[in-house]
């Protein structure tokens, strides 16, 4: 949820700071700069806790490990269909993001702040939906609301383009579609960990992170 969040809550911010000092970039820059320093500042603080015992040797070139960790995962049908499930999520939320801008110059004709209002509820949506997937869930991984919340996204889509005409009914379909991606993604992410053995979580949820930095999953069943 905070990853989904900070994102999106970036791109608000970037555009709220573009419409108060464009005249003044450098004000931008410090901005940008002191949030760097927080966030080096804040990782200094993360807990130590010991290495996972992974021991794969860091491989140098990223198309041999594309082609093995494809084929180890092509062999768990179950994680392959999870992760063009995950894939699918980042698909529509990058076309959202983009699509968003133009929706709201060219459709309900509003400014830069206007635009930052919808990309705000589309953060707050994804943040709320998160969290409703987290409490619906319970102790265990529910994959039952995937469906739904693939078909709520729909037709909060489709809820989209009939409120056009309003401002006000446009922010709140956004927030809605945001929420329903919530109850579509982290059941899949939550499934990818169950799955994933203890050596290799980090790397199926995080592959900037790993030794292995090109991999998208290399999952073994438990």
């Amino acid at each position: 949820m905070s990853t989904f969040v900070a994102i999106v809550l970036g791109i608000v911010s970037g555009t709220f700071l573009y419409v108060a000092w464009k005249d003044a970039a450098w004000r931008m820059g410090l901005v940008t700069l002191a949030v760097a320093v927080a966030g080096f500042c804040t990782s200094l603080r993360i807990t130590r806790v010991p290495p996972s015992g992974a021991n794969q040797p860091f491989r140098f070139n990223p198309f041999s490990e594309i082609v093995s960790s494809t084929r180890h995962l092509l062999k768990e049908r179950p994680l392959w269909l999870t992760v063009l499930g995950v894939s699918y999520f980042w698909c529509v939320a990058v076309l959202l993001r983009t699509d968003l801008e133009y929706f709201g110059s060219e459709v309900l004709h509003t400014g830069d702040r206007g635009i930052g209002v919808l990309w705000a509820f589309l953060a707050i949506g994804i943040g709320a939906g998160n969290m409703l997937a987290g409490r619906l869930s319970g102790d265990k991984v529910e994959l039952g609301l995937v469906p739904l919340g693939s078909a709520l996204m729909g037709v909060f889509g489709i809820g989209l383009y009939l409120a056009r005409g309003s401002f006000a009914l446009s922010a709140a379909a956004v927030g809605l579609l945001a929420a329903a991606s919530g109850l579509f993604v982290v059941p899949l992410y939550a499934y990818i960990q169950q799955r994933s053995g203890r050596r290799e979580r980090a790397a199926s949820s995080r592959p900037t992170t790993s030794t292995r930095p090109w991999a998208c999953c290399w999952l073994r069943p438990r």
